[in-house]
């Protein structure tokens, strides 16, 4: 009986240390009581800080970058210019999460800060500059 409860407990304790690992400041705590432990243990003992560093993982790209390679993307398989609207229906079908009051105005400001890879045509929509500018129709 005691063994079943000590059992129980300890995957309670394994269950709750899994979702205490998800939390970056808990981590940076974890390691941090490592360091107090290593260094408390004597001079000998202690490892280079480096060592136990915590490996905490971060982002390799902001929203913006992720928002405007997932455009770039939806431009180049579909081979044509695109709307804000019909863009952000496709990054929001990929997953990534848009946020702001009006997602779609959010996709066409971070598509505003990709003006080396895209270019917005009024009235055509979103283009990759690798494509060239259309031709221009002169009045007559």
């Amino acid at each position: 009986m005691a063994a079943d409860l000590a059992k129980q407990a300890r995957r309670e304790a394994e269950k709750l240390e899994q979702e205490l690992e998800k939390n970056p400041t808990f981590r940076k705590w974890k390691a941090a009581m490592a360091l107090v432990r290593e260094y408390e243990a004597g001079p000998a003992s202690a490892p280079e800080p480096s060592a136990i560093a915590p490996q905490v993982r971060r982002a390799t790209t902001s929203v913006s970058t992720r928002v405007q390679q997932a455009a770039i993307e939806f431009l180049r398989v579909h081979g044509r210019r695109a709307k804000a609207r019909e863009i952000y229906d496709a990054i929001k079908d990929q997953g990534l999460p848009i946020k702001g009051e009006d997602p779609v105005a959010t996709v066409a400001a971070h598509m505003s800060n990709a003006k080396k890879q895209v270019d917005n045509i009024r009235g055509e929509g979103y283009g990759l500059i690798e494509w060239g500018s259309p031709p221009v129709l002169l009045q007559q």
